[in-house]
C-alpha cells in the first residue's frame, strides 16, 4: 500500500477484458480497468487523513422522546452544546474489502478472488458516528444521528454531521491536491466535465475540481456522502461518470446518551495492510442485504450486480473450507483442549486473520445467510455448531444448505413471495453457482 517512488506505477495489476466473467456492460468494464490498478493510492489518501485530530464543540441536534398519558411516543429535536469524546472510527466496506483480503489469502490459503468474482470498480469508506456528550448535565436519555428530520419528509444535516463531513471533504481535497499533476498520468482516459452532469453529484453543496476529478459533498434523507467523481471516455459508447471513492455517513448510525454519558459502541474490524475493514461477518450481512434487493435483476443487463454478491459468498465458502481443514489437521480426532485451541488460534490468525471463536461465528453467520434468504420448510433446520462438534461435517457447502430442502424464497422488499423454489429459481441459482 506504500506509495511508489519516481511516479505512479500500478499497485494492482492492469486488467483486460478476460478478467470479467459476468460483467457485460462495456462502460463498467472500462471504468473498472481504469481505476483498479491505482485504487490503493486513493485508499492511502484516506489513511493519511489525521482522523484523531477531528473534534466537535458546539450546539448539536438531539432527539428527546417523551411518553404521553395515552402511551404515545413524542419525538422532539432539541439543541444542546456538546463536545466529542473518545476516538473517531472509519473502515473500508463492500467489494474493495475482498480485494484487500485477496493478496493475503492467495499466499496463506491458495485462494484467488479472481476465480470467483469480477474486479471491483469503486472504493467505499464507512464513517462511524463520533461520540459526543452535552456540556451541561442532562438527566434522561437522548439520541442523535448524522441527519435529523427538520419537518415531515425534509432531512437536514445535524451540526455534527455538517462539521464532520466538511472536515473529511476538506482533508481529502488537501491530500488529493498533492497528486493533482499526476491525475492525467494515472487516468489518461479521464476528461474534464461538470459535476452537475452526474445524477447524484448534481445535488452537491460543496464541490472542488482537482485535475479531471471532482470532490463533492451531497446528502439525502439517508446519507451524507463525500465522493470523488470522474468521467471517462468509452470507445463506441457515451462517456461514463461515476464515483471512484466515497465516504458514507449513514442515518442508520445512531448514538444514545444516558445521564449525560455517550454509550460507546464496539466497532469490530479486520486490519488488512494497515487499513481497518469490515469483518467477515459484516461482509456476509452486506451480501444478504444486497442480494435481497438485487435478485430481481436476474435476468437482465444489470444481473452482474447480483452475481457480485453470490460469487462473493462462494469465495467466503472457500475460506471456510480451508479454515476447517486447518482446524481438523491440528485437532485430529482428539478433544479441543486449551493447548490445541491456542495452536488453532495462532494458525487461523496467521492465515485468515481471526481466531477460532471468531471463525465459528463467521461460519454460523454464513449458514444463517441461507437460512434467512431461503426460509427452511417442513420444520427442518441446520445446526452447524452441533454437527461440527459431533464430527458429522467439517464444513457445510452451498449445495448442502440449499439442495435438500426446496426452500421458500421470500423477497420482502418487493412484497413478493415465491411459495416454492420452482424451475425458474432453480435455474437462476444454478446459473449463479448456488446449485450444482
Amino acid at each position: 500500500m506504500r506509495k511508489q517512488r519516481g511516479g505512479f506505477e500500478p499497485v494492482y495489476r492492469r486488467l483486460t477484458d478476460r478478467d470479467f466473467k459476468y460483467t457485460t456492460e462495456k462502460h463498467r468494464i472500462e471504468w473498472t480497468k481504469t481505476l483498479y490498478p491505482f485504487a490503493p493510492y486513493f485508499l492511502q489518501i484516506v489513511k493519511d487523513i489525521p482522523w484523531s485530530d477531528y473534534h466537535f464543540n458546539g450546539p448539536n441536534q438531539f432527539i428527546k422522546e417523551t411518553e404521553s398519558i395515552r402511551g404515545e411516543i413524542k419525538k422532539e429535536t432539541i439543541l444542546l452544546d456538546c463536545h466529542t469524546v473518545g476516538n473517531n472510527y472509519w473502515k473500508v466496506f463492500g467489494g474493495s474489502v475482498y480485494e484487500l483480503l485477496n493478496p493475503k489469502l492467495q499466499k496463506t490459503l491458495g485462494i484467488n478472488l479472481s476465480d470467483f468474482t469480477d474486479p471491483t470498480g469503486d472504493l467505499d469508506i464507512q464513517v462511524m458516528l463520533p461520540c459526543v456528550e452535552p456540556d451541561i448535565p442532562y438527566d434522561g436519555e437522548l439520541s442523535y444521528q448524522y441527519l435529523y428530520e427538520e419537518s415531515e419528509g425534509t432531512f437536514r444535516m445535524t451540526n455534527l454531521g455538517e462539521s464532520y463531513s466538511r472536515w473529511i471533504y476538506e482533508h481529502y481535497v488537501r491530500e488529493l491536491r498533492k497528486i493533482e499533476r499526476n491525475i492525467i498520468e494515472i487516468f489518461p482516459n479521464s476528461k474534464p466535465f461538470d459535476f452537475k452532469d452526474d445524477s447524484e453529484a448534481e445535488r452537491a453543496d460543496l464541490a472542488e475540481k482537482i485535475g479531471n476529478l471532482w470532490v463533492v459533498r451531497t446528502h439525502s434523507d439517508s446519507f451524507i456522502k463525500v465522493q470523488v467523481v470522474m468521467k471517462i471516455e468509452v470507445e463506441g459508447q457515451e462517456d461514463y461518470i461515476s464515483h471512484l471513492l466515497e465516504f458514507v455517513l449513514s442515518i442508520s448510525d445512531v448514538n444514545l446518551i444516558n445521564n449525560n454519558k455517550c454509550e460507546p459502541k464496539r466497532y469490530d474490524e479486520l486490519n488488512i495492510s494497515g487499513l481497518p475493514t469490515q469483518t467477515y461477518i459484516e461482509l456476509i450481512r452486506g451480501n444478504l442485504s444486497s442480494y435481497k434487493e438485487r435478485i430481481l435483476l436476474h435476468p437482465g443487463p444489470l444481473a452482474y450486480k447480483l452475481y457480485n454478491h453470490s460469487r462473493r459468498m462462494l469465495y467466503l465458502n472457500q475460506i471456510l473450507l480451508e479454515g476447517f481443514k486447518i482446524i481438523n489437521t491440528i485437532k485430529g480426532e482428539g478433544r479441543l483442549t486449551p493447548v490445541i485451541k491456542t495452536e488453532i488460534n495462532r494458525v487461523l490468525i496467521e492465515k485468515i486473520g481471526i481466531n477460532y471463536d471468531e471463525f465459528i461465528k463467521f461460519f454460523e453467520m454464513y449458514v444463517s445467510f441461507y437460512n434467512e434468504l431461503f426460509k427452511i420448510k417442513d420444520g427442518k433446520s441446520i445446526e452447524p455448531r452441533y454437527r461440527l462438534i459431533t464430527g458429522e461435517d467439517s464444513f457445510i457447502g452451498v449445495e448442502e444448505i440449499l439442495e435438500p430442502f426446496r426452500n421458500e424464497l421470500i423477497i420482502e422488499r418487493f412484497g413478493r413471495q415465491q411459495s416454492k423454489l420452482g424451475d425458474y429459481f432453480k435455474q437462476l441459482l444454478t446459473d449463479i453457482g448456488f446449485l450444482p
